[in-house]
């Protein structure tokens, strides 16, 4: 995949199985992104496009009876400065606002437990 905002180009190369879950949602991003880990409990549907309104509910229920492991994210802008911090998220998924960061390409950080996953964000405004 190959993302360009402005001058800058990233290419990534994303190996495994198409229908794992992403990290990042949506990519490019305008006024807010969606962090989230890979680690999913197995009676969770991959993927952060396929989770609608209706489920979320029962998502919430189900959730709260599992012990969610806290998440720890931090997002890197091109010159390797922490614009945004978060330690022990305990939801799925955080939402981010982006409205007051510059265009340009991030490096967005997930560990949760022992998993530690790194994915590259474009801003687009």
């Amino acid at each position: 995949m190959r993302v360009t905002s402005g001058t800058q180009t990233a290419t990534a190369n994303y190996y495994g199985q198409p229908q794992q879950a992403q990290a990042v949602y949506p990519n490019p991003a305008d006024s807010y992104v969606e962090i989230g880990s890979e680690e999913q409990a197995p009676d969770e549907p991959s993927g952060f496009a396929s989770q609608s309104a209706a489920k979320a509910g029962s998502r919430a229920a189900s959730s709260a009876n599992k012990q969610q492991k806290p998440m720890h994210i931090s997002v890197h802008n091109g010159q390797g400065k922490e614009i945004f911090k978060a330690g022990d998220v305990k939801t799925a998924t955080l939402r981010v606002n982006t409205q007051a960061w510059p265009a340009g390409l991030y490096q967005v950080t997930v560990q949760r437990d022992k998993t530690l996953t790194r994915r590259q964000l474009s801003i687009v405004h």
